[in-house]
């Protein structure tokens, strides 16, 4: 027969069985099975080389392969310090430039399309020398556009100006032409001072009136005037 105590605990509802010692010992927490991965870590490193668009850095745990972030617009070059996002599966980044020795010229490179955008004025000035360079096209549009130079020369192989208005204001113009033709509408020139044209031969053709007019005309040839009309006038 069952002893009253024992009887009672077999049947009763909330009775459960003890674990043993030694499985409570090997049962581990679900959240200890799956660890999470390392994070990276942030670091200085210091550019060894560079090979097209990634680097090869030298880092506190040895040499490392990293490329170059889209967010650095600053090309790294070797010697450079930079900062370093060191991912332990190998995926690892150069954030930016640091320090650079002194009087090492840098470049703001970017390996697709890249447009420049203020919401206010942009202004881009430069103590030395600026130049603006385009494999293909260059196009600049504005409502207004202002150009001031103490000097310029222009270098092209052929050139088209298409202007709805053109004032040219200049205390000396000197043109130096192969061949110079112009095609006018109307054309009125108007000299305050002395007008001096010297060619080797000149012909004028005017299809109804040409009218010359002086308060004193003289007419030199060395050899021949030939005046041909069906009637001519003196005096």
């Amino acid at each position: 027969m069952l002893r009253p105590d024992t009887d009672a605990a077999l049947f009763s509802r909330d009775a459960t069985p003890a674990a043993p010692a030694d499985k409570e010992k090997t049962i581990m927490p679900h959240a200890a099975i799956h660890r999470q991965p390392a994070a990276p870590a942030l670091a200085h490193a210091r550019v060894r080389a560079v090979l097209n668009d990634s680097c090869v850095l030298d880092t506190a745990h040895g040499p490392a392969h990293a490329a170059r972030a889209a967010g650095c617009l600053l090309a790294p070059r070797p010697g450079d310090l930079v900062l370093a996002s060191l991912d332990p599966g190998g995926e690892h980044y150069v954030l930016t430039v640091l320090r650079r020795a002194p009087g090492t010229p840098g470049e703001i490179a970017y390996p697709g399309d890249l447009r420049l955008r203020a919401a206010g004025d942009l202004n881009i000035s430069a103590d030395g020398d600026a130049a603006l360079v385009a494999g293909d096209g260059l196009h600049v549009a504005a409502a207004h556009g202002e150009l001031a130079f103490g000097r310029v020369g222009l270098v092209a192989q052929a050139a088209t100006a298409k202007l709805g208005a053109l004032t040219l204001v200049a205390e000396a113009v000197e043109h130096i032409v192969s061949r110079l033709t112009q095609r006018l509408a109307e054309a009125v020139r108007l000299v305050a001072g002395h007008d001096e044209s010297q060619a080797g031969s000149a012909r004028y053709l005017v299809e109804d009136t040409l009218t010359m007019q002086a308060k004193n005309a003289v007419h030199l040839a060395e050899e021949v005037v030939k005046i041909d009309a069906g009637q001519v006038h003196l005096g």
